[in-house]
């Protein structure tokens, strides 16, 4: 590559990648519709779409285009309503998988340790970090790489703080509830 008048060499262009379809969704939204009382939740829906979080301005765009060829309706600040138009377009929602399909899918993308977590917190119930730390091998819920590995399993929306001492899977790890298999 030549290097520029500056002195430094370009850097290639990044690659676009081609974002969710509007069918996929809205097919999201169908499905996690079904759980939520038709009301999903902003950020659920942004996880399970790939978007990450509610604030990304990609999901927020493609929230926008829904809505503006009347698809959606965003009048409601945390969750997402799909109109009768929007129920249309989404067609039936695939079947929601079980929970041990669902979350043998999830298994699928975490490494080994955030595996081992993830498997200690199966059940679904509420469990103390200092006692999930102590499962990892770790002297305490306060070491580095334990916290770091709890971020890294959040950051994926597989986890969430009940509050400054406890944690649980949290609801997308158990698309049929908790109590279901």
């Amino acid at each position: 590559m030549a290097k520029a008048a500056s002195g430094k060499t370009p850097c290639k262009v990044a690659k676009k990648v081609k974002g969710t379809s509007k069918a996929q969704l809205l097919g999201v939204i169908a499905q996690l519709g079904l759980l939520h009382g038709g009301k999903p939740p902003r950020d659920m829906v942004a996880k399970r779409t790939g978007y990450g979080k509610a604030d990304n301005g990609s999901f927020k765009k493609a929230l926008s285009r829904a809505s503006k060829s009347g698809d959606l309706d965003l009048s409601h600040k945390d969750v997402v309503i799909l109109t009768d138009q929007g129920r249309e377009a989404a067609g039936d929602p695939p079947e929601l998988p079980t929970n041990k399909a669902a979350q043998e899918k999830i298994l699928e993308e975490l490494s080994s340790k955030m595996k081992v977590a993830f498997e200690i917190l199966r059940d679904g119930k509420v469990h103390l970090r200092s006692d999930l730390a102590e499962a990892l091998g770790y002297p305490d819920a306060k070491a580095q790489g334990f916290k770091k590995l709890l971020d890294r399993i959040k950051q994926k929306g597989y986890l969430e703080a009940v509050d400054k001492d406890s944690v649980q899977l949290s609801d997308i790890c158990f698309p049929n509830g908790r109590d279901a298999e």
